[in-house]
């Protein structure tokens, strides 16, 4: 008797066919594997930042403090542990701000893995006492210092709920609006000057007096609206082309003061929310093709362009 090559092969597909059939009816319907990702959730701490050292001055029928007072919130991925710190990011709100007016969009960037902490400021702030006012400008930037001092001690202290998250050797700094003057000044005045911070975003700022760019050279990245109302967007060109490289700037096309600066699902806000990420991602994060990245998130037709020196 002669074997068959094609009867076998059929008959052996059968029995391999009847076997699974078999065992599909013992162990049930197989799960099918999904390679969609988790959304990363954020979780917020809240703390009050107490600086004994610096007053806050009289404002409207507000008699002043002998301190300042920092209700700062911190935002992080949840899940965040000592074994993999993440780097820390200042935000600087703009005037009328609180320490989470700008969360929707900051948490774009706590999601891609920093540690966002934003303060509301004793006199610039929604609820401040005698009314909102940015006579205080001048005290912001030691304010920021001031913070970024306080996150690193409970940092490094056991039992906080910081203690070792934060990735001390890689620290950003970005400011919106009045928040982008408080940080041209923490970075360029040499009054305020804080060496620490190895990335610096300015959205919708310009240069401040006291700024010296002739003196700090950090990698710097401008997001500007050419349809700004508030703060002229040739304002912003003009700093740019003051600043030292490493510098970019991104402008957005017919954004507004506020309108791309909210963290929403449209082209000009992800656009800003995409960029500011590829500018950390290589400057904290040391990450590969982050500035190519930027080329491309920062270089989008009719949405947004992208100026580079490296």
């Amino acid at each position: 008797m002669h074997d068959c090559p094609g009867t076998w092969r059929r008959t052996t597909i059968a029995f391999v066919l009847a076997g699974a059939l078999a065992l599909g009816a013992l162990v049930g319907p197989v799960a099918a594997v999904s390679t969609k990702k988790k959304a990363v959730v954020v979780k917020r701490i809240t703390l009050t930042l107490v600086d004994d050292s610096r007053p806050t001055p009289a404002n409207g029928d507000y008699a002043g403090a002998p301190d300042r007072t920092l209700e700062t919130v911190v935002s992080l991925p949840k899940g965040t542990t000592r074994k993999k710190p993440l780097p820390l990011v200042l935000f600087a709100t703009g005037i009328g701000g609180t320490a989470t007016n700008y969360a929707d969009m900051y948490d774009h960037w706590a999601r891609a893995g920093y540690i966002v902490a934003a303060p509301s400021f004793p006199l610039s702030s929604e609820d401040s006492p005698g009314g909102t006012s940015a006579a205080d400008l001048s005290n912001q930037p030691a304010d920021m210092s001031f913070i970024l001092d306080e996150l690193l001690s409970l940092n490094s202290e056991q039992g906080s709920k910081l203690f070792g998250l934060i990735d001390d050797a890689s620290l950003g700094v970005i400011g919106k609006s009045l928040g982008a003057l408080t940080v041209m000044d923490l970075i360029f005045n040499p009054t305020y000057h804080d060496d620490r911070f190895a990335a610096v975003v300015i959205l919708t700022g310009l240069a401040t007096g006291g700024a010296d760019f002739s003196a700090y050279a950090p990698p710097l990245l401008f997001v500007h609206g050419d349809g700004d109302e508030t703060v002229p967007y040739s304002s912003g060109q003009d700093a740019f082309a003051k600043a030292q490289s490493p510098k970019f700037f991104v402008t957005i096309a017919d954004a507004t003061h506020s309108s791309a600066f909210h963290g929403a699902d449209d082209p000009s806000s992800t656009a800003v929310v995409r960029s500011v990420t590829d500018f950390l991602d290589n400057y904290l994060k040391g990450k590969k093709n982050a500035l190519a990245k930027l080329d491309v998130d920062g270089n989008v037709a009719g949405v947004a362009t992208l100026e580079a020196s490296p």
